[in-house]
């Protein structure tokens, strides 16, 4: 009886140590099989719609504020001719990945350093004035811009110094080829 016995645990090592090599790989071997590192093939982050370079243009105009002398007019508005600080200028935008922009604007209401921030399918924008000597008189304004498919349209709004001019602006930017 004893060999009986012994072969059948011998049978039995067998048949356990034959499904170990046939493909069960048993609980322990898919513990180290499921903890062992896998290589990731995922893309990286897509950039925000934002982010990169943008240039464009404004066309400055004569804003007339119209306001009543007892309502806090300035006799200096009805003085404007307009012809300040109008016309035709340039815009360079740069937009970080978390929104943030830095830039510059150029043209007939002087040189500008734009600053501002992006976020889901606008840009605001505070633009200071930059003078140089022979500026007469020089703006800063705000901007506020809506994406439209690739691009990026609104108003512009600026005044001198000493809000006794006023122009205000349509803009539109177009994202540069990365």
């Amino acid at each position: 009886m004893r060999k009986l016995f012994a072969a059948g645990i011998a049978v039995a090592a067998f048949v356990a140590c034959q499904e170990k090599t046939s493909g069960d790989a048993g609980p322990s071997a898919s513990a180290s099989a499921s903890s062992a590192p896998v290589a990731s093939a995922e893309a990286p982050p897509e950039k925000p719609w934002f982010a990169g370079e943008w240039a464009g243009s404004y066309d400055a105009k004569h804003f007339l504020i119209d306001m009543k002398p007892k309502e806090g007019a300035q006799p200096a508005w009805k003085k404007d001719d307009g012809t300040l600080g109008s016309g035709k200028g340039k815009i360079a935008l740069t937009i970080d990945d978390k929104g943030e922009i830095s830039g510059s604007a150029e043209g007939p209401l002087g040189p500008m350093r734009a600053s501002g921030q992006a976020d889901k399918d606008s840009v605001s924008l505070r633009f200071q004035a930059t003078p140089a000597k022979e500026q007469k008189d020089v703006f800063n304004g705000f901007a506020v811009l809506k994406r439209a498919g690739d691009k990026l349209a609104g108003s512009f709004k600026a005044s001198s110094g000493d809000s006794k001019l006023v122009r205000q602006a349509k803009v539109e930017l177009e994202k540069s080829a990365n």
